[in-house]
């Protein structure tokens, strides 16, 4: 299945975690990249375009008209515990194992990428392993204990059988809702449905009545109950669309039976979980289930602007390919749809399948945005004579650079003013013409 509209890509913070047992503050760490590039073992510049095979992309792999397809599951390669790899370069810590390293692998296409001495009087050596020495972690090699966890499969098994994967526990691990549902609530997991995430975002910053606690008793306790979402058609039934209905679950989520730590969706607000009960409904509806435990993994890779409609049952869509449109119409589309700096209707914005797709080419590593990843639209911006449009990423996570805007936002909500800080929970503000190059398409959903 291809479909050049779907986005994946999975949350590489989420899927750190995931891989350490550990509930990591991402705030506090001195060097996240070093981290993402340990623990996810692919170099940082390689992580957030499916071109190098990243692990972030599991289970998809880039055809050569850059269309992004689901790998045949006979072609994933799953690793049992033990297995080794034919190189171990991680554990070189001297001089005396990098000339063991180097000599063991002198026929495997070894070469020395680039050799930098600093003004502190250190020497970086960057070696390129070749193409002949496999990784730990790709898009289609995974250990065995996490290939349930991560990887999209080619289709969902029994609809009537329970979830239930290796190192998995079904917990009710909070309340449904702490406060209002915000728009920074829904965190992207270690799932490659950054679409949904974006979409329910998007969501709950334009139509955050929809965002409802709707529940019925199934027992005498206080605490025996269900919740109910509903879920609409658009277009014809397929994958991850399902004829309209009212979805019922527990707040049972998938929990790291080592840690209790989440590995899908959560909020941002600890031990508030609406966002992950709507993910776990959604899969429940598109894959059928019939039990309380649906497999989340299907939930990935898929339409940021069919996961709005189906969210709202909105059905006037406006899109636009970015190639097609200059930076400033980018940024008018935005403010058309805006009262004072905010988008007043659902919007989402995609990435290129890869940045070889993008008319320039772009390296998607070096702005810190990601391939095939999808964005909530918050607003607009206007500062120094410079365009600007006011994003959300779904992992929650932004980091400062030349791309971005430092600073505050003001934002109004119907009768009050929100303020927004830039690089916080995910926001962040690049320019209408880095986002015309950087991003494929955006679109609004309006009723």
């Amino acid at each position: 299945m291809k479909n050049k509209d779907n986005t994946g890509i999975v949350n590489p913070f989420a899927l750190a975690e995931l891989i350490t047992s550990k509930k990591i503050n991402w705030d506090k760490v001195e060097n996240p990249k070093a981290i993402l590039e340990t623990v996810l073992q692919t170099p940082y510049q390689e992580l957030f375009d499916p071109k190098f095979n990243s692990p972030l992309f599991a289970g998809l792999q880039l055809k050569r008209d850059f269309s992004l397809e689901k790998i045949a599951q006979d072609d994933i390669i799953i690793r049992k515990v033990g297995d080794g790899v034919e190189t171990e370069a991680g554990n070189i810590d001297s001089i005396d194992n990098l000339i063991k390293f180097l000599e063991d692998n002198r026929d495997k296409g070894i070469n020395i990428r680039d050799l930098v001495r600093d003004p502190s009087h250190n020497l970086k050596l960057e070696i390129n392993l070749g193409s002949s020495i496999p990784r730990r972690l790709s898009n289609k090699e995974w250990p065995e204990h996490l290939s349930n966890l991560v990887l999209l499969k080619d289709k969902v098994s029994n609809k009537k059988k329970e979830w239930e994967p290796e190192n998995i526990l079904w917990e009710d691990p909070g309340n449904f809702f702490n406060k209002a549902a915000d728009f920074f609530d829904p965190i992207q997991g270690a799932v490659a449905n950054c679409y949904f995430i974006a979409a329910l975002s998007s969501v709950a910053w334009t139509r955050p009545y929809l965002i409802a606690h709707k529940t019925r008793s199934t027992g005498t306790a206080q605490e025996e109950f269900t919740c109910m979402i509903k879920f609409h058609q658009i277009g014809s039934i397929g994958s991850k669309n399902q004829k309209t209905a009212e979805i019922e679950v527990s707040e049972k989520l998938p929990l790291n039976s080592s840690t209790n730590n989440f590995v899908y969706c959560r909020s941002f607000d600890p031990g508030e979980i609406w966002p992950g009960v709507y993910e776990k409904a959604f899969a429940k509806w598109i894959t059928q289930n019939t039990t309380d435990k649906p497999d989340i993994t299907a939930s990935g890779w898929g339409n940021p602007v069919t996961a709005v409609q189906q969210l709202t049952n909105e059905k006037n869509v406006t899109n636009r390919l970015t190639k097609d449109h200059s930076a400033t119409n980018l940024w008018s589309f935005i403010r058309a749809n805006s009262v004072s700096r905010k988008t007043i209707h659902p919007m989402v914005a995609s990435t290129y399948s890869s940045g070889d797709a993008s008319p320039d080419k772009v390296t998607y590593s070096d702005s810190n945005l990601a391939a095939s990843h999808a964005y909530s639209v918050l607003g607009w911006f206007y500062k120094n004579n410079k365009r600007y449009v006011v994003l959300r990423n779904p992992w929650g996570m932004t980091w400062d650079t030349d791309y971005t805007l430092s600073g505050s936002w003001l934002a109004k909500h119907v009768d009050w003013w929100k303020p927004i800080v830039f690089g916080a929970r995910g926001v962040f503000a690049i320019e209408a013409t880095t986002f015309k190059s950087y991003f494929r398409r955006i679109a609004v959903v309006k009723p």
